[in-house]
């Protein structure tokens, strides 16, 4: 089918990234040596392998790991499935915890960088990724055993009666602790962290996604919030234009 480039933008003091092929993606389900692609988009592998009714658990999360190590130790895992779940084969990296995956648009995997490990509960980032899990079958419960019967029979009551406890001696109320009990120490709350990667996909303080599409000048961080300008402490913010706006006006400078 015919390729249809898409917007290429630039962040410009976070990253430069090129454009991608949107293209037609079939759907790929289960395979018996335990890798799995979501069939769907942006979903945990917990959710993918228990679609199949097998399990992602804290082995898969190490093989996952290790075989988004490289390109090569990728395609080594995937064996005979890596051409049928990369089509694309491998063109880029991403340091999120959903690696390995298939960056849908352009039909190509991507593997880890930085300090990444593979999650089971982490989901795609966003509709354009597609995790590869590694599934493990969900063991059957172990029947209980019939307990065996006693050998020896149920002895005969006795004949005189029981006698009566001794009642005891009773102990005087010990007097109440007088110093309160100390509060607990509240947990410290770690720091909220914005991040931009990828496409470019960015992330504010309070954890929510999104990706920047639209050209010009986007603040990020203003110190105090809503303040006037001259009240202003801090203000950060990133400007976005078409990759080719720059690239003309270089060109442009040269000539």
């Amino acid at each position: 089918m015919g390729v249809m480039p898409s917007a290429v933008f630039s962040v410009s003091f976070l990253l430069s990234t090129g454009g991608c092929c949107a293209t037609e993606l079939k759907t790929y389900m289960a395979r018996t040596d335990g890798w799995v692609i979501d069939s769907a988009n942006a979903r945990s592998c917990t959710a993918i392998c228990s679609e199949v009714g097998k399990t992602c658990t804290a082995a898969s999360e190490t093989i996952m790991t290790n075989a988004a190590a490289s390109a090569s130790a990728l395609k080594t895992a995937l064996g005979s499935q890596f051409s049928t779940f990369c089509p694309g084969g491998v063109q880029d990296t991403n340091p999120s915890d959903d690696v390995p995956f298939l960056f849908a648009p352009g039909n190509f995997c991507e593997y880890g960088r930085g300090s990444y490990r593979s999650r089971c509960e982490t989901a795609g980032e966003n509709w354009k990724v597609r995790r590869i899990c590694y599934c493990q079958a969900t063991p059957a419960p172990s029947p209980a055993p019939t307990p065996a019967p006693s050998a020896s029979p149920t002895p005969a009551p006795s004949a005189s009666p029981t006698p009566a406890p001794t009642p005891a001696t009773p102990s005087p109320t010990p007097a109440p602790t007088q110093a309160p009990t100390p509060a607990p120490t509240p947990a410290r709350t770690p720091a909220a962290i914005a991040a931009a990667v990828g496409d470019p996909h960015l992330v504010n303080i309070h954890g929510e996604r999104f990706d920047l599409l639209k050209d010009g000048s986007h603040l990020l961080v203003e110190v105090p919030q809503f303040a006037a300008e001259s009240a202003t402490l801090l203000a950060v913010a990133a400007v976005a234009q078409p990759l080719w706006r720059r690239m003309l006006g270089r060109l442009l400078c040269i000539h």
